[in-house]
Formats: structure tokens, sequence, C-alpha cells
């Protein structure tokens, strides 16, 4: 699972999910289960997991809640590649 996001996850992005302690694994499963899709031009988008989606997803069993709280206010902006990732501490721009 992590060979397959790090290969998508190169450059910048890797350098910068290092830096702000964001694991390979949080990538992957945001881009697999995120609600909240954004255009941030150029083609690429915004992907976050809403509050709602979270406790559902652990309601349901599928992560845990401590892996939940990894996953809380992270957002991955990608464009076929992942280009960067970071922690949410504003509001996206519609």
């Amino acid at each position: 699972m992590q060979t397959n996001i790090v290969k998508k996850c190169k450059g910048h992005a890797q350098k910068r999910s290092q830096q702000r302690g964001i694991r390979p694994w949080v990538i992957k499963f945001i881009l697999d289960y995120s609600d909240i899709r954004k255009p941030a031009g150029k083609g690429a988008r915004y992907h976050l997991i809403s509050k709602r989606k979270l406790d559902s997803l652990v309601c349901k069993e599928i992560i845990k809640r401590s892996e939940a709280e990894r996953l809380r206010g992270v957002v991955v902006l990608e464009k076929g590649n992942v280009w960067t990732v970071y922690h949410k501490t504003r509001r996206l721009k519609s």
C-alpha cells in the first residue's frame, strides 16, 4: 500500500508530508474516502474528509477513533500525482 502512494507522492509532496508528520497511509486514505473535493485551479483538486464522514467511518468500524484524529483537517492537493499535503487551518475557498 505504501509503495503505491509513494510513487504518486514525489518531490515537494513527499518532503512536506515528512515535515508535517503526515504518513503515507493518511494520504491514501484521504484520496480513497474524501467526501470534499474542491477545484484548486489548473485542473488540480483539494481532497479532505469532513468531520461527519470521519464519525461515520468510525461508527462503521472502517477506522479507529485514534486513526480518525490523524485524518482530521488534513488536505491533499492532487492532479494525477499528489502535489502537496497540509493541515487545514482556514476554510477552503469555494
